[in-house]
């Protein structure tokens, strides 16, 4: 494929992932929930409120907010990752309790490997608990002979752990090393990530031949980032028919399984297909297929945001200025936008409700007082 490929791929990746995060969130919207009346979850947006909370962290934050009673298959990585800041106090306190009703919370969504972590965690005091948690975990996986139920996942967050230095100096060839077990042992998340950085050049040398072997392993099970990233690929880097031909299989591919998740009641899924018709990516453009899909997205964000959803109010501002499933209300998209600066005191968020407040009338102004 030319070189020039990659280019169009990293940016298109770029663009993915700053849409996955802030007010064209692609993740469902969900409030975390832990059925336990003697310990209650805090809820994250109570710890955005803390001054100098960093904008990578307040990412972290509102992605689990998104992801955490969805079906997304990366909601896990995103609980594990507000864990460990509890684990390591990274902006907010060291909390074992909190740390270990998250994991809980993975563990009851189906996820064996944070059943690992939990056991690791509970044997860690309090001082030092990060130091102790990375290195019990990975002594854990050295001493197996053969990877247990669990083990393939909980290998992707020691990767995860060196390359975030939870406990540990941040290590790039161990990340790579741990990232490639737990491909090999079967996991997803790590199959699509293995295959990002080939592609990139990210941590590996670039090489296109195992970006794909391994983004297409992820894919054929099920995992929609992946055929989106192939789509992309041979579309843009494509020289033949054949190229092409795989392009479209991996873009229809995507759309089925969005489609049959949408049906389902998935507003990740229905968001997705929303944005997918509106600018005809994956399908042809409709702009009436589009608004359906958005508002029944908007239907369930609404609700959720009026709850004070920090990844629900980011939705709606964005569907609110654009008019996608609803009336274009630049009062309530700068009522929205308005809340979530309030309540993160991220100077990202004030300067874009500055924006908005120049495009409104005298009258909407007064409206969105």
């Amino acid at each position: 494929m030319p070189g020039k490929s990659k280019s169009v791929f990293i940016i298109a990746f770029f663009v993915t992932c700053l849409c996955i995060w802030g007010c064209t969130s692609e993740e469902e919207v969900q409030k975390p929930v832990i059925n336990d009346s003697a310990i209650t979850l805090i809820k994250p947006s109570e710890n955005l409120i803390a001054p100098g909370i960093s904008q990578t962290q307040l990412k972290e934050i509102v992605m689990v907010e998104i992801t955490a009673d969805s079906g997304n298959p990366d909601a896990c990585y995103y609980i594990f990752r507000l864990a460990s800041m509890y684990i390591a106090g990274v902006d907010i306190p060291v909390n074992k309790v909190q740390a270990g009703l998250w994991l809980q919370k993975a563990i009851d969504k189906g996820d064996s490997g944070s059943a690992v972590l939990l056991d690791i965690l509970n044997k860690c005091e309090t001082d030092n608990m990060a130091q102790c948690f990375t290195k019990n975990l990975q002594d854990y996986l050295q001493s197996k002979a053969a990877p247990d139920p669990g083990d393939a996942r909980a290998m992707m967050y020691l990767a995860e752990c060196y390359t975030m230095g939870l406990g540990t100096s941040k290590n790039e060839e161990l990340y790579v090393s741990w990232t490639i077990k737990a491909a090999q042992s079967g996991d997803v998340y790590a199959m699509r990530c293995l295959g990002y950085n080939y592609f990139n050049g990210i941590e590996l040398k670039t090489d296109n031949n195992p970006a794909i072997v391994w983004l297409e392993k992820a894919a054929k099970q099920g995992d929609i980032f992946a055929m989106d990233a192939l789509g992309i690929i041979f579309a843009e880097g494509g020289t033949n028919s054949d190229d092409q031909a795989r392009s479209i299989y991996w873009y229809e591919q995507k759309i089925d399984q969005l489609t049959m998740l949408a049906d389902k009641g998935d507003a990740n899924a229905m968001y997705k297909l929303g944005q997918s018709y509106l600018l005809g990516r994956c399908v042809d453009k409709d702009l009436a297929i589009s608004d359906q899909w958005f508002k029944k997205a908007a239907d369930i964000y609404l609700p959720m945001a009026q709850k004070d959803n920090l990844g629900a109010m980011l939705c709606m501002s964005c569907m609110y200025n654009n008019g996608w499933g609803v009336n274009v209300d630049k009062v309530q998209g700068r009522f929205w936008t308005d809340k979530v600066a309030q309540l993160t005191k991220v100077a990202s968020f004030k300067d874009y409700t500055d924006l908005l407040l120049k495009e409104m009338t005298p009258d909407q102004l007064q409206q969105g007082q």
